[in-house]
């Protein structure tokens, strides 16, 4: 359907310059590579469940050794290949995750034990279970999807405002996905010990781990923040050389230092709450910061005000301190009533 109905609804934006035509072939290729994205994700997450964290992870560095490569010959040109750009960073995004779709899959099926957990059986009906992974599995979706269409909205929004503000936010956001990794990680760990307590009804051993897995993501989120912001005039000449969009996104990862904090926060603390079988709250949480928050909030200080890219950081600033505050007063609250 993305790829369908994305291109046509990015011609009626109204994006600045050609913007919208040049992103319909990335959009197009991007979308084919969605099923795989969800068959990959859904294989690691199995396997973190029991506990194999290694093999996702080495798969996930092999795939993302495999997407800089084929991003440095395609995008650029190379090897007989003529420059191909975004469409080729595209391509190399569908093909890396294709690979981890087809080798997470692979590795499940291979292990030794496979059959012990019953890779190769066909599962018996339970319409309990069905129910209730739909129940996890929607919540989940709705929150990821409620935070991940935001952020991206905010291309809109920079859109309207010209190439170079979707330059600066491209840039800031790709710095800010990267860092957003090891809370994402600390998050998996951290829903691993609290379900495993919560399935054993080991009260005092949830609250351990849900409070070890804050106090380790606080103080990363800290460090992270400390170590940008003196080197956001080094880290944006990375990625482009055009002066004007090496200023915004410099200032833009300045501002993203006080986002790091309640982004990673927010993610670590959802993920407690659904190992703990509260799966309504994150969504709500997810949808009220950053929809009904963040993206008015963003446009308005854009556009109308004036502030430009500053203004999308701002905006996703105040959600994401918004969302970590509600998500961890939620937790307390369950905490207190069991």
């Amino acid at each position: 359907m993305l790829g369908f109905g994305g291109p046509p609804a990015l011609a009626a934006l109204g994006l600045k310059g050609r913007l919208a035509a040049g992103a319909s072939g990335p959009l197009e290729v991007l979308a084919a590579s969605l099923p795989f994205f969800a068959i990959s994700s859904a294989a690691a997450s199995w396997l973190e469940g029991l506990g194999r964290m290694t093999p996702p992870m080495v798969l996930m560095w092999v795939a993302n050794g495999l997407n800089l490569a084929l991003d440095l010959v395609l995008v650029p040109g190379g090897l007989g290949l003529a420059p191909m750009g975004a469409s080729g960073a595209a391509l190399a995004t569908f093909s890396s995750r294709t690979f981890l779709a087809v080798a997470t899959v692979g590795y499940a099926f291979g292990m030794k034990d496979a059959r012990r957990f019953g890779v190769w059986d066909k599962p018996a009906p339970s319409r309990a279970l069905a129910a209730e992974q739909r129940r996890i599995g929607y919540g989940a979706g709705v929150s990821s999807l409620a935070e991940m269409a935001s952020f991206s909205s905010m291309n809109i929004v920079a859109g309207w405002i010209g190439a170079l503000t979707v330059a600066g936010w491209s840039v800031t956001l790709n710095v800010a996905a990267i860092i957003f990794m090891v809370p994402l990680g600390l998050s998996t760990a951290t829903g691993v010990m609290v379900g495993k307590a919560y399935g054993a009804r080991n009260a005092p051993a949830l609250r351990r781990a849900a409070l070890l897995g804050f106090a380790v993501t606080a103080v990363f989120g800290v460090a992270i923040g400390f170590l940008v912001w003196p080197l956001a005039p080094r880290i944006a000449p990375l990625y482009t050389a055009d002066p004007t969009a090496v200023a915004l996104a410099t200032g833009a990862l300045a501002l993203a230092c006080l986002f790091f904090l309640p982004d990673a926060m927010q993610v670590v603390v959802a993920q407690a709450l659904r190992a703990r079988g509260d799966v309504v709250a994150p969504s709500c949480t997810h949808l009220a910061s950053y929809v009904l928050v963040m993206m008015p909030l963003a446009y308005w200080l854009a556009i109308p005000q004036g502030w430009g890219l500053d203004g999308i950081m701002v905006a996703a600033i105040v959600a994401s301190y918004l969302s970590a505050a509600l998500l961890l007063g939620r937790f307390w609250l369950v905490d207190r009533r069991a």
